[in-house]
């Protein structure tokens, strides 16, 4: 077929063709998703399991073999790596593009290695664990806010910060606020006492004071969500 010689003869048909894959073109570009920071979906999750005191090698036998193994039985899985270093046993899992070309179906997957390494967490030795799955490591933060204040003390600007940031979660278009360098709260005690026997006394009243005070506030907790609950 001479196409030249055929679209001389059928001018027409060729030029209302011609039109119809432009407008065609135009309405298909039009709809193109446009993101300034698109998504893209990593099918890796990393599962660390502390383990304090103990040696590469006694992590590498007691916690990152007991994680591996829980792992493989993943119907998904593609790859597991394992590092194990002195006090701390890290394992790299990969998904199969098949069970995962979703972020909803990777989400599911994600559920099930939660349920498979808190199983094997009854396999791990005393002293280790909890192990903690970070399937969400590859989020990218498009804006960053520095909170000072002069003359507030530390605990003002947190109460701040964390309240800013509830209000940042309720913007549309944002999906995750976080913040960083949170300020704990702590003290120290300094006890004077003139022989081992009146410091052992004070130490023993010190911990019956804070015992009483752990054992109100967990009672306050309590009645408070029985409250929230009605």
């Amino acid at each position: 077929m001479d196409i030249a010689r055929y679209t001389i003869a059928k001018r027409t048909s060729v030029w209302i063709l011609i039109l119809l894959i432009l407008v065609g073109g135009y309405i298909s570009y039009s709809k193109l998703g446009r993101f300034e920071d698109p998504e893209f979906v990593i099918r890796q999750a990393v599962i660390i399991t502390p383990y304090p005191g103990a040696t590469a090698q006694e992590v590498s036998d007691e916690v990152s073999d007991v994680i591996e193994g829980a792992v493989q039985s993943l119907q998904e899985l593609k790859e597991v790596k394992s590092v194990s270093l002195q006090g701390r046993s890290e394992v790299t899992v990969e998904i199969k593009l098949d069970f995962s070309k979703t972020g909803a179906e990777l989400q599911q997957v994600w559920d099930k290695l939660r349920r498979k390494v808190a199983d094997a967490q009854r396999q791990l030795p005393p002293g280790s664990g909890p192990s903690i799955v970070n399937d969400d490591f590859s989020d990218v933060y498009a804006l960053f806010f520095a909170v000072t204040g002069e003359g507030f003390t530390d605990k003002q600007l947190q109460d701040y910060v964390d309240g800013l940031r509830r209000e940042l979660v309720l913007v549309p278009g944002v999906a995750k606020a976080a913040t960083l360098l949170n300020a704990k709260a702590q003290f120290s005690l300094k006890l004077e006492a003139i022989d081992s026997k009146s410091l052992e006394f004070q130490w023993i009243r010190l911990f019956r004071y804070f015992k009483n005070k752990a054992q109100s506030l967990w009672q306050a907790r309590c009645i408070t969500a029985q409250i929230r609950s009605l």
